[in-house]
């Protein structure tokens, strides 16, 4: 607990030294839940907090210092929109069977993440650009047992029995770069098609990614940076200003590691084995209203998992609801 709010007390002092001419601010809440897809096991909930800052051709903020590792591969003079994405989550994994005390040694480990991301998003007509770095802590000071706990409680779900198994603590970390193409747009303006590509570097995971995505809906132009802040399971596409789409896409990724299933780093932990090669479909639909928005996806990262690979396919299978609003 007392990590927990160290965390949340030196988010809300970044939120407060925030850049003061930024002109629109929109704040997010996200609920990931594999009981959307009727599953109660791997990748359980997740829940994450967002604010973001846009700023529109009349003032380019500078990225955060905790991006510095990664501005050398961005030109800051090719952009005509930037954004911020600041996000705290708490996401937690669990086996297929959480009503015993030992995990199999062929299923996933319990493992929670309570996480901090830094994302910085800058884009033109043509494509958008991210650089991101997220710094958190599993194990126990991540919290996630107590809120799987209070969630199953509230949903009168079974109670999890193993989480004294969960990986050791452990401060992780992990940077992400990626672009997103806009390769085509439909004479009407109400359909695109999104091309993606993303690597991410950490102890948390590292992935290299592609990813292509088709949108229908009203103000596309506006929104289609969202596949870069997808692909990092802690947010969703937002549409703003009164704009709203529906999208389906398809992703193909290698994983290299991801300390989920590999467990941790410098200590020896419960580990498992599982595919590297992913193939993986999203849908969903988003809509906003003036101020407010609300988006619903279901996300299968891992269609080539056989029913057989527990592991990877229930870790990599959810579905999300976000409440966006304008601050």
């Amino acid at each position: 607990m007392k990590n927990l709010l160290l965390v949340i007390s030196i988010l809300l002092i970044f939120f407060n030294v925030k850049h003061a001419q930024s002109k629109t601010d929109w704040v997010s809440f996200t609920v990931d839940n594999d009981i959307f897809l009727k599953s109660d096991s791997g990748y359980t909930n997740g829940f994450s907090l967002t604010w973001y800052d846009l700023n529109e051709g009349y003032y380019k903020t500078t990225p955060n210092a905790i991006v510095a590792p990664l501005l050398w591969s961005v030109s800051l003079s090719n952009y005509s929109k930037v954004y911020e994405a600041n996000t705290l989550a708490q996401i937690m994994m669990t086996p297929e069977d959480i009503s015993q005390t030992s995990p199999p040694t062929n299923d996933m480990p319990y493992s929670g993440l309570l996480v901090y991301n830094y994302a910085y998003v800058a884009s033109n007509s043509r494509y958008a650009d991210l650089i991101s770095t997220a710094i958190g802590v599993v194990g126990s000071a991540s919290g996630a047992d107590s809120s799987q706990s209070l969630v199953h409680n509230v949903t009168h779900s079974e109670q999890p029995n193993g989480w004294d198994t969960q990986l050791n603590n452990e401060l992780v970390f992990m940077f992400i770069r990626g672009r997103v193409w806009r390769n085509w747009v439909s004479s009407n303006r109400r359909m695109d098609f999104l091309t993606h590509a993303e690597i991410k570097l950490g102890t948390i995971m590292t992935v290299v990614n592609s990813s292509f995505m088709f949108r229908f809906g009203k103000g596309l132009g506006a929104t289609y940076t969202t596949p870069l802040l997808n692909a990092t399971r802690i947010t969703n596409p937002v549409s703003i200003e009164r704009g709203w789409f529906a999208y389906a896409g398809v992703n193909a990724a290698y994983v290299f590691h991801q300390i989920f299933t590999d467990g941790n780093t410098f200590t020896e932990s419960h580990s498992v084995d599982y595919k590297h090669e992913e193939i993986g479909i999203t849908a969903g639909l988003a809509y906003s209203w003036h101020d407010v928005s609300i988006t619903f996806s279901l996300n299968d990262f891992n269609v080539l998992a056989s029913q057989g690979d527990t592991a990877l396919n229930d870790a990599t299978s959810y579905g999300s609801v976000t409440l966006a609003w304008k601050y």
